[in-house]
C-alpha cells in the first residue's frame, strides 16, 4: 500500500509508472532517470497532465548528492527490467 507515502522511483524513464503511483494516492513521487530525453518527456507529460510528480535527471549512483534530507522516502520502487542498467547497484551502498 502506497497511499500517503513518499516514493522514490528509480530509472523511471518517462514516468509512466510514476503517474500510476500517483493514481494509487502516493503523496509524493520523485522519479529519477539518467536519460535527459526521457526526463524532458516526463516533465512535458507532468506539465500537460497537471501532475505533482517531481522528475530528476540524474544517475541513481549520485542520488546522495542530488536528494536533500527533506526528500526522505517511505518506498523505493523500480521494475525488474532496470537491473541490467544497474550493474554496480551495490557500489552505492558502501
Amino acid at each position: 500500500m502506497i497511499k500517503n507515502k513518499h516514493v522514490l522511483h528509480l530509472q523511471c524513464l518517462f514516468g509512466l509508472d510514476s503517474f500510476s503511483l500517483e493514481r494509487l494516492e502516493a503523496e509524493k513521487i520523485i522519479g529519477v532517470d539518467f536519460s535527459e530525453k526521457a526526463n524532458s518527456f516526463a516533465n512535458f507529460l507532468k506539465k500537460n497532465l497537471g501532475n505533482a510528480n517531481e522528475f530528476i535527471f540524474a544517475n541513481v549512483y549520485s542520488l546522495p548528492e542530488v536528494l536533500s534530507v527533506k526528500d526522505t522516502m517511505d518506498v523505493v520502487f523500480t521494475s525488474y527490467v532496470v537491473f541490467p542498467w544497474l550493474p554496480h547497484l551495490d557500489d552505492g551502498l558502501k
